[in-house]
């Protein structure tokens, strides 16, 4: 399944499964309840692994761009451009002094950077340093990356290549997203070329749709390489809860396939999620 465009999932809010058990053997006075074989998920539950999966390589593609951002409005400082963004986006720095900065990078209606992301739309930025930490504050202005719109507000916390992000707002018009996560960025690659980067990211949040809450727990670290869309190591916990009850998802990522994951759910029924079918 692929999950690059948002979908109004119609099962969300039906997918807990009841306990099914049987009579066998015995006469017709007693019967020996047994627990059938739980089975494999169900193609709605593979549905929702996939949504969730889409979550994360949302988060993941929010930190991308705000490490652009945060690149950009750190040479702006010193009065230049990065180089590695080339004309997308475009730069304007509004106001400028020795500890804050506010400028805004625009994509017009749609451009691709070098970091390989394409994006629409307009972030604005605040840029706040000191000598023990920089925060940058950024806000959504009609923005899309990747195809998934984002409205809200994104904190960003750290030094070096190490940063907290903490992001409210609504993905798609549908999601309402609330995330607190940390990034570790790989300098391991070349450093002229971001390509060959890849990424971590560990921390815990929410998503909502409706009567519909996920809580979400990145229980081993997810591996993003620049090369896959999804991730590609380390395990996703999920719990839905809708008005009948509450379910937990586990997501494993270490399959070794940029395609596929590993789902088992409450009851230890499993099966693989496919990520890449049409």
């Amino acid at each position: 399944m692929k999950y690059s465009k948002l979908r109004m999932v119609g099962v969300l809010v039906c997918l807990l499964p009841a306990a099914a058990w049987v009579g066998c053997g015995g006469d017709d006075s007693t019967t020996d309840p047994v627990v059938e074989d739980p089975g494999g998920i169900t193609d709605g539950e593979a549905e929702v692994a996939g949504q969730m999966t889409m979550m994360t390589s949302i988060l993941y593609q929010i930190g991308t761009v705000s490490n652009v951002a945060a690149q950009e409005t750190m040479v702006a400082v010193n009065g230049g451009r990065s180089g590695l963004t080339g004309e997308c986006p475009a730069a304007q720095v509004n106001s400028f002094s020795v500890n804050e900065l506010q400028m805004d990078l625009d994509y017009g209606d749609g451009c691709t950077s070098e970091y390989g992301y394409s994006a629409s739309g307009k972030l604005e930025i605040a840029l706040y340093v000191s000598s023990v930490k920089d925060s940058v504050a950024v806000t959504f202005d009609a923005f899309q990356v990747e195809g998934y719109s984002l409205d809200g507000d994104l904190g960003v916390v750290g030094k070096g290549t190490e940063w907290v992000y903490s992001f409210t707002g609504v993905v798609g018009g549908l999601y309402s997203l609330d995330m607190e996560y940390g990034v570790s960025l790989d300098g391991n690659g070349t450093p002229t070329d971001p390509s060959d980067d890849t990424a971590t990211i560990s921390g815990a949040g929410s998503v909502s749709l409706g009567p519909l809450y996920v809580a979400l727990d990145i229980d081993e670290s997810l591996v993003f390489e620049t090369t896959c869309a999804h991730p590609t190591d380390g395990v996703l916990v999920y719990t839905m809860t809708t008005t009948d009850g509450s379910q937990v998802t586990q997501v494993d990522y270490g399959t070794g396939d940029c395609c596929t994951a590993d789902a088992t759910t409450t009851g230890d029924r499993n099966g693989t999620v496919d990520l890449c079918e049409p």
